[in-house]
């Protein structure tokens, strides 16, 4: 018999595959935050972002924001605020 923590271990297997299935598929990936972003939004952003630019260096990845609000000065180092 099996138990639900096996089922959802499995499942999540089986979408992490498809996640990198997707990806590697890829030859262009955009990642995008929430309007007037915040901290959280910005470091998702990055996050994601800079860890796939590190692990598929030739694939075309875009950093966005969804509007031209500027990212507040409060929030992060220049030098990031500047990659989205």
């Amino acid at each position: 018999m099996t138990n639900s923590a096996d089922l959802a271990s499995c499942e999540s297997a089986d979408i992490q595959r498809r996640i990198l299935e997707l990806i590697e598929g890829a030859s262009s990936i955009a990642i995008s935050g929430h309007t007037s972003p915040d901290g959280d939004a910005l470091g998702s952003v990055l996050g994601l972002g800079l860890s796939l630019m590190k692990f598929f260096p030739n694939k075309d990845i875009a950093l966005l924001l969804a509007d031209d609000d500027p990212v507040p000065r409060k929030i992060g180092r220049a030098s990031c605020r500047e990659r989205v």
